[in-house]
């Protein structure tokens, strides 16, 4: 069974061959590995590369990473890593060079459907972490200790909302 589609479906796979266009003896980065759905098509498009994923949820490295370093040993690595420190881990796992890189940044429908504090749709935590392993507050730490202004901005810069101002001072008001 391909647990990749379990996890996640990625998008544009056929436009991201297309550009990458894996070679023979080719290295290329995946800095957002997630579901694996990319890094899987990379691999199969080309049986001579070999695909270095990063990845900072542990799902992803503990879930559909593990099947594809099954199916691919020689060929795939995954990496426990933010892409904002590639410099680093590049430094530390000494990688020298790679071929092409693909960063598919965003939440993925999974995160959304299966991650706590993510979906309006069903009553969860309010938690909205992409790493608990990574970060340690939450949303609702965030919503529960924060100053109105801290709120307001949030809202209004973040989340675009024309009543920001109103929602903070009426969070901080019930929150006493």
């Amino acid at each position: 069974m391909n647990q990749n589609k379990s996890y996640h479906i990625p998008v544009l796979v056929d436009e991201v061959i297309n550009y990458l266009s894996p070679k023979d003896g080719s290295t290329y980065l995946d800095v957002t590995f997630g579901g694996g759905g990319h890094t899987r098509a990379i691999l199969n498009a080309n049986k001579k590369c070999e695909v270095i994923a990063l990845d900072w949820d542990m799902a992803s490295i503990e879930g559909p990473a593990q099947v594809l370093a099954e199916e691919h040993p020689e060929r795939f690595t995954i990496l426990w890593g933010s892409f904002a420190h590639v410099i680093k881990i590049f430094k530390k796992e000494n990688i020298k060079k790679v071929d092409g890189i693909l960063a598919d940044f965003g939440t993925s429908f999974y995160q959304i459907q299966n991650r706590s504090g993510f979906s309006f749709s069903r009553d969860t935590p309010l938690d909205m972490r992409m790493s608990p392993s990574h970060h340690r507050v939450t949303a609702a730490d965030v919503l529960n200790y924060s100053e109105e202004k801290v709120l307001n901005d949030i809202f209004f810069n973040l989340g675009e909302e024309k009543n920001a101002r109103l929602f903070a001072r009426e969070i901080v008001k019930r929150r006493q």
